[in-house]
């Protein structure tokens, strides 16, 4: 039992390991990855083999070593959990520095339509979910692009996130599009080029006021959202948030992410200019946790 304890610390210190060191090896980089949003199991799972091995530490030479591979996991692991309510923290004292007040809570039960068709593209059905404030009126859209690594995920991944807007007085369009491997690129933004399409057109039965939208997406949903605003979206997008969504694939392939980041300093609002003279853009909210140290920032895309 003491050898099976030990190994299995063993997995859980190489695992964790990546979460700090960078990755020397391309087969390497899904862990640097993943290893930071699994480290809360890490950590758990670290604690657990610890709590095993001790008991049989005094006896057994392989549980002394258990204990040595699960501490050392679960340090590794307690750098990136500590770090969640400190970025909290620093979120909402960026947000509390911006001009916009949030909205209030309206009385009453959100109210959800689920199933709405609005794409067929090569036979496969494609629906969405739409969540509508309590009250009847006009209101602004929020269109939400689920993450999950363009492979995974539903309109219903971050419901929690649609009835928390919708009950603030958004419409929020959780929408869907089709899976890579077997969905190669660009049918995933061609999906959601269509749902857009669809809330021109349908949103106002729901409420919607199709000329106020804003793009949320998490991750590669995010990665959908941008390309949609900044290359090939309509002039009704009125803002893009962007919640670490990759944004230049391209040069993430030739040199792949590094666990510690080191591209941005905390806070601030950062303007750059596009030089594009093509349409105005709308601005975009950009945040980004780093392993080292928050990279909150408020990034706000401009024409020239």
């Amino acid at each position: 039992m003491s050898y099976a304890i030990a190994s299995a610390s063993a997995v859980l210190f190489f695992l964790s390991l990546w979460i700090v060191v960078p990755p020397p090896v391309d087969f390497l980089y899904p862990l640097a990855v993943g290893s930071p949003e699994a480290a809360p199991v890490l950590l758990a799972g670290s604690a657990l083999l610890l709590l095993a091995a001790r008991r049989r530490a005094r006896h057994h030479r392989a549980a002394r070593a258990a204990i040595a591979f699960a501490g050392l996991a679960a340090a590794l692991s307690i750098t990136a959990v500590v770090q969640v309510p400190f970025a909290l923290l620093r979120f909402n004292q960026l947000m509390a520095h911006t001009t916009a007040n949030p909205p209030a809570v309206m009385a009453g039960t959100v109210r959800v339509t689920r199933g709405v068709r609005f794409s067929n593209a090569d036979g496969v059905p494609l629906s969405l979910d739409v969540y509508q404030p309590p009250t009847d009126g006009t209101f602004p859209i929020i269109m939400q692009i689920y993450g999950g690594a363009w492979q995974s995920g539903t309109p219903r991944s971050q419901e929690w996130f649609s009835r928390h807007f919708a009950e603030r007085g958004y419409v929020v369009v959780a929408i869907d599009y089709r899976h890579a491997p077997e969905w190669k690129w660009p049918e995933q933004i061609v999906d959601v080029r269509t749902a857009m399409y669809w809330i021109s057109e349908e949103a106002r039965r729901f409420g919607g006021d199709s000329s106020r939208v804003v793009l949320v997406g998490r991750s590669s949903g995010a990665q959908l959202a941008m390309r949609l605003a900044y290359q090939e979206g309509p002039s009704s997008i009125r803002g893009v948030v962007n919640y670490y969504g990759p944004v230049d694939l391209d040069d993430g392939w030739r040199r792949p992410p590094r666990p510690v980041a080191r591209a941005h300093d905390s806070g601030g609002v950062h303007r750059r200019n596009t030089g594009t003279k093509a349409r105005a853009l709308p601005p975009c909210l950009t945040t980004d946790v780093g392993l080292e140290r928050l990279r909150t920032y408020v990034e706000c895309v401009w024409p020239s």
